[in-house]
């Protein structure tokens, strides 16, 4: 649900990640980066529409002074149903054409401002607000299908400070400090006409998360880059049914780590990191009996890079990470859909990794990379362990044991005239459980192939085509979703210098497909923006 149109670049760290990022990194890390101003005035808009009565404005606007730098932004993304495939076959719970209940209303205010008073530091205090509504469809197959739901409220803020300062020439001292909050109300109904609450029909979440990072870095010694850093988190759950009878849970994460880049020649760069990770339980309400669990491990990394020559790059990584199971799914009923679990354990892994990106021509550049990992106390979502007084099924959050994840991945990159640029990546995965084959592995293909060809036949005009494909994937122990393949198409014309209009179609094919059981995703879309940089 999160708005991305203040942000500057998005950075995906897959697998091997820095030990900076502390606990829960067991499958990489996603680094979000605001937009910073470099001119005195500057900025950026976009308004659109699009099928389903969707509605599109955001507006980014900064300016870099002295010593002092603003940025500002706001968005908003209004849509009502959703278009359907014309493939989708009607169901007791859903017909065809528009998808009830799928309508959404996002809105969005974030700023920062910053301070440099000379090169040697810089302090930024930064707000986001985000408030939201959205409906849920009515599930067509499986437990959900009555289930009729709304969000009236789906709200997040946050305010952060960061600090930068140089301590001589060689060493740095960054602080990072945040409060988030979290607002969430459901609102269930008796029928798919919205018009009646249920009688336990109103769910109040009220979050919170607070923490801090401290890092230091030097470049002191010759051909080291060592930095270290120590984080602490707190993350608390508070929710009622609208008695005022409030339950509260809290956990603290905590961590320190230190981390050396190593250039041990022209050719060969090594990474060395070691972490320690700590989880503990500070409040589980009525759970206490169990006593107030803490879980420690001890996470490291070690990567070679190597340069073989200009064109040919290759990298060998070893890593340890954990991931320690969430308030959600210790305790969560899910609407007493669910058993509680206070004792699950934290998910480890040993990762390797070794791949290799060549350039073989100037046009032509072909990544591959081999992977294996071995996961202890793999949390999986375990259907039908119990039957409640009603006869229902009960599902429990458990550790399933040992996991096996191996894979392959590949990609193709070729650009042989200026305006035209092709690329294509492959992922082969198998996982396998050691220890409970009979408790499948859901929600991951074992192959899955994206690309994307980008055609400029002149300088105002450009195409851009992209493919996204996968095969079966397992949604419960028994349930398999369908494999399917989706296409995009976008054109785009410069009216002026700073001016694009652009318009296009997702799922161009008209998939009918899901990625989670009674779920349909939208069907063919079509889109219509006019964005100006400024």
């Amino acid at each position: 649900r999160f708005a991305t149109f203040d942000l500057a670049e998005i950075q995906v760290a897959k697998g091997f990640s820095s030990v900076a990022f502390g606990p829960n990194t067991l499958g990489g890390a996603i680094n979000l980066i605001t937009k910073k101003p470099s001119k005195k005035f500057e900025g950026n808009a976009i308004l659109g529409t699009a099928d389903g009565d969707g509605k599109t404005a955001a507006v980014n606007i900064g300016s870099s002074m002295d010593k002092f730098y603003i940025q500002a932004g706001g968005s908003l993304r209004d849509s009502g149903n959703f278009r359907m495939s014309t493939n989708f076959i009607p169901t007791p719970s859903a017909e065809g054409g528009w998808r009830s209940n799928s309508d959404f209303k996002d809105s969005k205010f974030s700023a920062k401002i910053g301070f440099a008073p000379d090169s040697s530091g810089e302090y930024v205090i930064g707000y986001m607000l985000q408030k939201g509504q959205k409906g849920q469809p009515v599930a067509t197959e499986g437990s959900r299908s009555s289930q009729f739901w709304r969000w009236p409220t789906w709200d997040k803020d946050d305010i952060y400070f960061l600090s930068h300062n140089n301590i001589g020439a060689d060493t740095y001292l960054k602080v990072r400090a945040y409060y988030d909050t979290f607002k969430n109300i459901i609102h269930m109904f008796t029928n798919a006409t919205f018009s009646e609450l249920r009688n336990d029909g109103i769910s109040i979440y009220d979050d919170y998360t607070n923490g801090a990072i401290l890092e230091v870095g030097t470049t002191f010694f010759d051909n080291h880059s060592i930095r270290a850093i120590a984080q602490i988190k707190r993350d608390v759950h508070r929710s009622d049914d609208n008695s005022n009878n409030w339950k509260s849970y809290k956990d603290q994460l905590s961590s320190v780590g230190i981390e050396d880049s190593i250039i041990v020649n022209n050719k060969l760069n090594l990474s060395l990191g070691i972490g320690l990770d700590i989880q503990k339980a500070l409040e589980i309400g009525e759970y206490a009996r169990y006593g107030n669990f803490s879980h420690q491990f001890l996470q490291g990394q070690f990567g070679a890079f190597w340069k073989m020559n200009e064109k040919v790059h290759t990298y060998f990584t070893v890593s340890r990470k954990d991931r320690f199971p969430t308030l959600r799914d210790r305790f969560s009923l899910r609407f007493d859909r669910n058993i509680p679990n206070p004792e699950l354990q934290p998910e480890l892994s040993t990762n390797y990794d070794i791949g290799a990106k060549a350039f073989l021509t100037s046009w032509l550049r072909i990544e591959g990379a081999v992977f294996y990992s071995g996961i202890t106390d793999l949390i999986e979502e375990v259907v039908e362990v119990a039957v409640s007084e009603d006869g229902r099924p009960l599902s429990q959050f458990q550790n399933v044991g040992k996991v096996k994840s191996q894979g392959v991945e590949l990609s193709f990159y070729i650009k042989p005239v200026s305006w035209f640029e092709n690329g294509i990546y492959y992922t082969y995965l198998h996982r396998e459980n050691k220890s409970a084959p009979g408790i499948r592995l859901r929600g991951v293909p074992k192959n899955r192939i994206t690309g994307f060809t980008k055609i400029e036949p002149v300088k105002q005009l450009n195409v851009i085509a992209s493919l996204e494909c996968q095969d079966n994937v397992w949604d419960t122990n028994t349930g398999r979703l369908a494999g399917y393949t989706t296409a995009n198409l976008t054109i785009g014309y410069m009216l002026a210098k700073d001016i694009q209009i652009e318009g296009g179609f997702s799922n161009i094919l008209d998939k009918n497909y899901q990625q989670t059981l009674g779920f349909p995703l939208p069907g063919r879309t079509w889109f219509v923006n006019a964005r100006c940089k400024f």
